[in-house]
């Protein structure tokens, strides 16, 4: 047993402990809507074979974001003729964060199709402000994929409070898991 904000848990993707409903209850849904998946690309195909994209719309990604997650997006792109916008921070901002969540979200408007971004930045460390992102998306009407990968299992990860479509998690991270396995909602 581990602690895990505060509650006694096991570890998700231990070989001896795995289960779908420890993952479930971690990010705050209902088992059945968590899947095996072999990688987290596989994952974001999948999520994003399910999006339709309207004439005009675009897509969005983080600056360096992780290949799997902007290659992904970059191919949805390309086979729907959509736009796919990335948005970094400004060159001169004092603080990273604030500048890098404030451009994020003045960038998502109703032509957004789909925001697909890690929810830490593996290159930098930066959390992102999910809750107001997530909001902003349904408020649009965009599609918000979330790589879990450098925070799930570390950090809290709320689905719903968040207001995430997907959320695709490599497992080998702080999940504890195996390479070549990966979970999502």
């Amino acid at each position: 047993m581990e602690r895990l904000y505060g509650k006694e848990t096991q570890l998700v993707l231990h070989p001896k402990t795995f289960s779908l409903p420890r993952f479930a209850e971690l990010v705050n849904c209902d088992p059945f809507q968590v899947a095996l998946i072999p990688s987290s690309s596989y994952g974001f195909a999948t999520a994003l074979r399910n999006i339709s994209c309207e004439p005009g719309q675009h897509a969005i990604v983080l600056e360096d974001e992780f290949p799997s997650g902007y290659f992904s997006l970059k191919t949805w792109c390309d086979e729907n003729q959509a736009l796919l916008k990335v948005v970094r921070p400004d060159k001169e901002a004092e603080t990273l964060g604030e500048s890098w969540n404030k451009n994020l979200l003045e960038s998502i408007t109703s032509e957004t199709a789909v925001v697909l971004m890690s929810s830490v930045h593996w290159m930098n460390g930066l959390k992102f402000d999910l809750e107001s992102i997530g909001q902003k998306c349904k408020t649009v009407g965009a599609i918000f994929i979330v790589d879990g990968t450098q925070s799930t299992g570390a950090a809290q990860m709320d689905v719903k409070r968040f207001k995430i479509d997907a959320l695709i998690c490599a497992s080998y991270k702080w999940l504890l898991g195996p390479y070549g396995m990966g979970i999502s909602y």
